[in-house]
């Protein structure tokens, strides 16, 4: 379920750590993974069965299913990856 806009106990929710939009909230620990690999290791090329260690996170299922449904991406979405030198297409 999606709550939206400013609805009344929204507040309260959003103090409660309600995920008022999962999807959303699941890219943005997607990306923060990203570039904590980015940061650990220099680049962007994450392997297809890398995890986190700290977390389990799967980072490398992330990344590649960013470089299969970059389609659909938004503008905004797809240039945060880019600006930390994320790259699309790997052989």
């Amino acid at each position: 379920m999606v709550v939206t806009g400013d609805c009344k106990g929204c507040q309260r929710l959003d103090v409660l750590g309600f995920a008022r939009d999962q999807l959303a909230d699941e890219w943005e620990d997607g990306f923060d993974y990203l570039e904590r690999y980015r940061q650990d290791q220099g680049d962007c090329l994450v392997p297809h069965s890398y995890r986190d260690q700290a977390s389990g996170f799967r980072s490398g299922g992330w990344v590649n299913n960013r470089r299969q449904d970059q389609n659909p991406m938004s503008l905004e979405r797809r240039q945060r990856p880019d600006a930390v030198g994320f790259v699309w297409k790997v052989r």
